[in-house]
């Protein structure tokens, strides 16, 4: 379980917490930029300058507990991370592990 002032989070709530869910997206959180960054990638017919390694048309999502997936269609590559971890400091283990799928690929 992780405290943070008033707020805690456990990965195990689904298990141990109530057995009664009322959103599949309850929990969900983002930043105004983020969500202005996705309707302008949706306006924009999939399309966004990305800073991450990816073809055009890759995306991707990570998660609270330092987890995350990326898609590349053109490389028809998933990768996936669980580091089920939080807080990460300043651990870059899951751009390491994207960035080494990349250089994995021979053509």
């Amino acid at each position: 379980m992780v405290v943070e002032g008033p707020f805690s989070y456990s990965a195990d709530y689904p298990y141990k917490g109530p057995r009664k869910l009322f959103s599949g997206g309850a929990g969900l959180v983002s930043t105004a930029q983020d969500y202005a960054r996705f309707c302008q990638f949706i306006l924009d017919g999939g399309k966004v300058p990305l800073k991450e390694i990816g073809s055009d048309g890759s995306l991707g999502w990570g998660g609270f507990f330092y987890t995350a997936f990326s898609i590349d269609p053109r490389e028809q590559m998933i990768v996936i991370f669980m580091g089920q971890l939080h807080p990460t400091g300043d651990l870059t283990l899951d751009r390491e592990v994207h960035a080494l799928a990349y250089q994995a690929i021979s053509d």
